[in-house]
Order: C-alpha cells, then sequence, then structure tokens
C-alpha cells in the first residue's frame, strides 16, 4: 500500500516528507553535516547532501524513500545511475539510499551484528576505480568513539564515509559493540520519536471521552 507523503518543516526547511526530516534529525544526532536538496541532476534531485570531514572524499548525496529491501530500490537506481552519468559527477560523489527503518546486516557473511543505514553506491577498491557497485552501508564508531561516528561499505576498501579514516580492517575492530549498536538504534528511534504524528483530540474540560465511541 502506497501512502503519500506529507510535507514537514525542519529548522525552517520545508522538506518533502516526514521520513526525510525523521533522516535528518538522525544525521544531526550523529553530528553529520547536511544540506537539503542542494542541486538538481537530469532527472533527480538529491534529497541531501552528506559533508565528509575530509575535504579529499566524495561527498555523499542522499536519497530517501519508504523502502524497506534492497530489490526496492532497482528502478530507482537506474534513475540515479543515469542522472550520474550524464551530469558528469559520477567519480565526484557516491550515493546513499536510505528508507523506512534501519537494521542488521542480511548481505554481507563476515557483517552479522553490524547496523545497516541502507545502501550505498559506492567505488570498489578506491573512489578513482572507473567502477561503481552496490551493497550494504554499515554503521560503525571509529575505536568505539561516539564522537567519531560514519558508515562504511564492505566492498573493495573500508573507509568511513564520513570521518575519512582508513585503516583495512583495524579501525573496525570493536565497532560493532552492544554498546555502539545499542547507541545507533537509540538514536534513530529517537529521530523517528521526534517526527512520530500524535493526533489532537480536543477534550471537553472536565469530561471523559469514551474512545470505543468517538468518530476519530
Amino acid at each position: 500500500m502506497k501512502y503519500k507523503a506529507i510535507p514537514r518543516d525542519y529548522k525552517g526547511i520545508k522538506m518533502r516528507s516526514g521520513l526525510e526530516v525523521t533522516w535528518a534529525i538522525f544525521f544531526d544526532k550523529m553530528g553529520w553535516k547536511w544540506k537539503y536538496e542542494p542541486f538538481a541532476l537530469p532527472g533527480w534531485i538529491p534529497d541531501f547532501v552528506l559533508y565528509p570531514e575530509n575535504p579529499d572524499c566524495p561527498k555523499i548525496l542522499v536519497e530517501v524513500k519508504p523502502f524497506d529491501t534492497a530489490q526496492e530500490w532497482k528502478t530507482e537506481i537506474k534513475t540515479i545511475r543515469k542522472a550520474l552519468q550524464q551530469s558528469g559527477v559520477f567519480k565526484e560523489a557516491e550515493v546513499l539510499l536510505l528508507g523506512s527503518d534501519v537494521d542488521y546486516s542480511d548481505a554481507w557473511p563476515d557483517a552479522k551484528g553490524w547496523p545497516r543505514l541502507g545502501w550505498l553506491f559506492a567505488w570498489g577498491a578506491s573512489p578513482k576505480n572507473a567502477g561503481i557497485e552496490f551493497d550494504e552501508a554499515l554503521f560503525l564508531c571509529d575505536y568505539g568513539d561516539r564522537t567519531q561516528t560514519g558508515f562504511f561499505c564492505p566492498i573493495g576498501y573500508f573507509l568511513n564515509r564520513i570521518t575519512g579514516e582508513y585503516e583495512g580492517d583495524h579501525h573496525l575492530y570493536g565497532s560493532n559493540s552492544k554498546e555502539n549498536n545499542d547507541f545507533f538504534f537509540t538514536t534513530w528511534y529517537a529521530a523517528k520519536e521526534s517526527t512520530r504524528w500524535v493526533p489532537k483530540i480536543a477534550l471537553p474540560k472536565g469530561k471523559r471521552v469514551n474512545l470505543k465511541n468517538a468518530n476519530i
């Protein structure tokens, strides 16, 4: 069943859906710098751009859709890939695909227990390679430091797309501890809760309403 997106305001910005607001709040809670709808590409307007702390790292273009599985992104991926190729930014940015919720990794055998933000159009061995691939975007805290959060893609090379930290496997050890995983999910659910729509029912002063008979 498809739901019509309802525009919401956040920080004075009119966003196209409550889901986009949820992700914006999550970015803020993680300390990630972002901009809403930064520019238009042929046939596609990225919902966000995330700015890495390391200017040498590719910027992350973000697309938000109420999807739950990688398979649901097939049509959108074709549109985004075409837009990147026609715009000339194919090698200058990676694309983060964010859905309606987060989960644990279910595609990478060695990533059991890693929290998954969404999926990433990621460069294989390095951003300079000609080919670009699609895989999970997994959350991490460098050396367990929750002020140094980010995400990486398990294909090719393990680079924290936010901090720019790269040390092969070494900086990943301990990142998916129970404490860090709890921090990730708690932060996400706090962002979701802050955008949860609660109907306002005006109750007559001093009277009770029988909800079974109320027309709501």
